[in-house]
């Protein structure tokens, strides 16, 4: 999947959380967003919205939604220009936009500058831009960040990322992963966009999980803007997510 149809894929979200059935938008977590009151979004009431987000991520059972990441959540909405929060957040179908906020300082990860050197943060949430910095890693960080999410359900060796059919310049070409996983050699061909990830990583991910007889699958949200989150579970959990969180999942067949 090249990058128009990731902007494609990231618009019908908006429209599925905007449009979709059942009532189940959050309003319940905008009210205190200012919705009955027809006043703008504020600060205080983006940190009240974010405690109750929050206390629904726990309820699903992402536990790393600790308290300490809502208190540095929630520390971090001082740092928001009213006129950013007022922009952003205008209706109960954004709340997928917190949640990515939150997701963020669960599973963005760290990144050492010095040696290139990138290190998934979570075990239940892996969020990553689909407009990468380091581009001739691309691949192997998202293998990566998969991996912590998988557990022992995955045994990945000989990792091996290729860039030798990428023209830079042009920004196109194919950026190659090889791995074996369980013993079992697979490869990805990713289509080359600059500095963008070919999301179609995620299908080829879901189909190694598939071959390998694993249940779960990788399972994508959208954080507004570039950002992909994955959660690593079942299609049950996954419908528990949208029934709870009030938006649909990407890629839920």
């Amino acid at each position: 999947m090249g990058f128009a149809k990731v902007m494609l894929l990231a618009v019908l979200l908006v429209l599925l959380c905007i449009f979709m059935p059942g009532g189940q938008t959050g309003m319940e977590e905008y009210v205190g967003m200012g919705a009955e009151t027809g006043m703008p979004v504020t600060v205080d009431s983006l940190k009240e919205t974010v405690r109750l987000r929050i206390a629904k991520m726990r309820s699903i059972g992402i536990t790393e939604a600790n308290e300490q990441v809502e208190e540095a959540v929630v520390e971090g909405c001082d740092g928001y220009p009213p006129e950013l929060i007022e922009n952003m957040f205008d209706g109960p179908h954004e709340m997928f936009k917190v949640d990515g906020i939150i997701f963020s300082y669960i599973g963005l990860g760290t990144y050492d500058y010095e040696n290139w050197e990138w290190t998934p943060s979570s075990e239940q949430v892996y969020i990553f831009d689909m407009e990468v910095f380091n581009i001739g890693s691309m691949y192997t960080d998202f293998l990566h960040g998969v991996l912590a999410l998988a557990g022992n359900d995955l045994t990945v060796t000989d990792v091996e990322e290729d860039c030798s059919e990428v023209d830079e310049e042009e920004g196109t070409g194919t950026q190659i992963l090889r791995f074996k996983c369980n013993g079992t050699p697979y490869e990805f061909r990713g289509e080359a966009y600059y500095d963008w990830m070919d999301m179609k990583v995620i299908d080829f991910m879901n189909e190694v999980l598939k071959k390998e007889g694993i249940e779960k699958r990788l399972l994508a949200s959208f954080d507004g803007g570039q950002g992909c989150i994955l959660f690593y579970n079942t299609k049950e959990w996954g419908e528990e997510f949208e029934e709870v969180m009030g938006y649909e999942l990407l890629n839920m067949e």
